[in-house]
């Protein structure tokens, strides 16, 4: 182990006369210009340069500069609406119908929720909870989409379609009377004259 740490050692000693003194030819022209080299030349003063030139460094401060986030950066896989779920039929009762949105990974509560009720934006929202109140009866649509702090679209789930079934009440005919209208009886019509 101690020859490992030593040989490093004992290769610097050794190769110091190499980076040590230098030869260095200076050559000054007839137009005042100075030429160093390390080959000789005519009228060329010899310069012995000692040990290698070095600048002290300082620590630099930090910058403060932070590189931008990359660009089309969607931290979300997925997004669908849990509940209700797709060709649900709500039953008479639930006058107002709970909207679950799952968005995978975990909702970022800086990012937007917009809810689509039949193609038109009903709800929006930092969060992924929502409530349908008093629906007619009928087949309604739900889409979400996830929007970023700038608007872009982030994600969107599948539209899926549910049914909402409302009890109808006829009104009460009363006492002796039939619970449904009579037919119109047929108005009698003159026969034809021969």
């Amino acid at each position: 182990m101690r020859e490992t740490i030593h040989l490093p050692l004992i290769a610097v000693l050794f190769a110091a006369p190499a980076f040590g003194a230098e030869e260095v030819y200076k050559t000054v022209g007839p137009d005042g210009s100075t030429v160093y080299s390390d080959t000789p030349s005519e009228n060329a003063e010899k310069l012995i340069i000692e040990g290698v030139q070095t600048v002290e460094t300082h620590d630099l401060p930090p910058s403060g500069y932070v590189p931008p986030p990359p660009e089309n950066l969607n931290p979300y896989t997925g997004v669908m609406i849990a509940s209700p779920q797709n060709d649900e039929t709500l039953r008479p009762g639930e006058q107002d119908i709970a909207v679950s949105v799952a968005v995978l990974p975990q909702f970022d509560s800086k990012d937007t929720v917009v809810l689509y009720l039949d193609g038109s934006q009903h709800a929006s929202g930092k969060t992924t909870s929502f409530s349908l109140a008093m629906l007619d009866r009928g087949t309604h649509t739900l889409r979400a989409e996830v929007l970023g702090n700038t608007g872009e679209v982030l994600a969107v789930s599948d539209t899926v379609s549910f049914h909402v079934h409302r009890t109808t009440v006829q009104p009460d005919a009363g006492p002796g009377k039939p619970d449904k209208p009579s037919s119109p009886k047929p108005t009698p019509r003159p026969k034809p004259s021969n």
